[in-house]
């Protein structure tokens, strides 16, 4: 259960703050697919194929990036 890309490369067009933290334009993001897959917290129980999770209206529940 691994993706097959492990990381994913963005930039910032416009300044940002997440978190209270302060990004400048440009600057560069690296997102961890397979952590946030291996994240509990996003879905549990992540080591266990639940098809189930895909069924219906599953995807308003996910976070959106």
């Amino acid at each position: 259960m691994r993706p097959p890309v492990w990381f994913l490369q963005r930039q910032s067009a416009v300044p940002l703050t997440i978190n209270g933290r302060d990004y400048p334009k440009n600057a560069m993001f690296f997102i961890l697919v397979y952590a946030n897959h291996h994240n509990p917290v996003i879905f549990p129980d992540p080591m266990t194929f639940i098809p189930e999770r895909w069924e219906k209206d599953a995807e308003k529940n996910l976070p959106k990036g």
